[in-house]
């Protein structure tokens, strides 16, 4: 009887070391997981910035092309006007 009682304490023991050990073992996850987080967000930012920043640059890419078609054909039309007269 005494025995069973030692061996029952033994076991009762490694369950609650096993117990601690998982509880480690979650916490860790956990922790992983909200680093994880953090870094996607982070990644996902920078790329939110850098399309931002490509999405600006093509606007005045495209405004200075047609400036300067505009402007080419503005002085074409003035010099044909001027050549008629």
């Amino acid at each position: 009887m005494k025995e069973n009682i030692n061996n029952l304490e033994e076991l009762s023991k490694q369950i609650n070391e096993s117990i601690n050990k998982l509880k480690e073992k979650f916490e860790q996850i956990n922790k992983n997981k909200e680093e994880l987080k953090l870094k996607i967000q982070r990644i996902f930012t920078k790329l939110r910035v850098a399309l931002d920043e490509k999405e600006k640059q093509l606007y005045l890419d495209i405004d200075k092309y047609f400036n300067e078609t505009y402007f080419k054909e503005d002085i074409i039309k003035k010099v044909k006007n001027y050549q008629i007269k």
